[in-house]
């Protein structure tokens, strides 16, 4: 017996060949709506207060961006601290359209007789994927890096340190940050930011 061959009606294979037509048309307009390639920012806008320095970074004119790293022991957190003992904050802001998906931080002081020691306070809230805090390639280096914030990077990202200062004289710190920022959405740009943060740090003696 030979099996039964189906014949499809008209009204059916235009109705089939319309839906196809819509799925391609779909596809295609999706795949226009791709995300745009990553972008690097790295030059920001410089900002210097009493306590603080900022790095702001812009698109067309609005604002993606903020780096800060702001100094503790002229307030009143640092009163917990000791002689030559300086405390800061290093802090990002992004916009509502990103996720903040990995940071890293590098710690570089110049012109030190010895480098200052850096400790890490445990940050709080929620459990954190792991953290990197280790001395770099340059034995006057730290590093502090996240390689992956996840759910953390929804909203600013802060690190309280500590520097155990030992130079009488003041000195200058830098501190080179490198971040990715992932667009939510499907449509968005995601941005690499890179900047440098410097701050004379007081010796010894400007701390008394």
């Amino acid at each position: 017996m030979v099996p039964r061959r189906s014949i499809d009606h008209p009204s059916v294979v235009s109705r089939r060949r319309a839906l196809a037509g819509v799925g391609t048309a779909l596809a295609v307009s999706l795949a226009g709506c791709s995300a745009l390639p990553s972008r690097t920012l790295d030059d920001p806008e410089r900002e210097d207060q009493a306590s603080s320095a900022i790095l702001n970074y812009y698109v067309d004119d609005e604002r993606v961006a903020e780096v800060a790293m702001t100094e503790l022991w002229r307030t009143s957190h640092g009163d917990a601290y000791g002689d030559w003992q300086f405390p800061f904050r290093t802090n990002v802001w992004h916009g509502d359209d990103f996720t903040l998906e990995s940071l890293r931080y590098v710690f570089r002081p110049r012109g030190v007789d010895h480098p200052p020691e850096f400790y890490l306070q445990r940050p709080g809230g929620y459990p954190w994927e792991p953290i990197e805090f280790a001395r770099g390639e340059d034995h006057e280096e730290t590093i502090l890096e996240v390689p992956d914030l996840g759910f953390q990077g929804r909203g600013s990202v802060a690190f309280e340190l500590v520097a155990a200062v030992y130079d009488e004289e003041p000195f200058e710190l830098e501190i080179d940050v490198a971040a990715t920022l992932g667009a939510d959405g499907l449509t968005g740009r995601d941005y690499r930011i890179e900047g440098t943060l410097e701050r004379t740090i007081p010796g010894r003696g400007g701390q008394a």
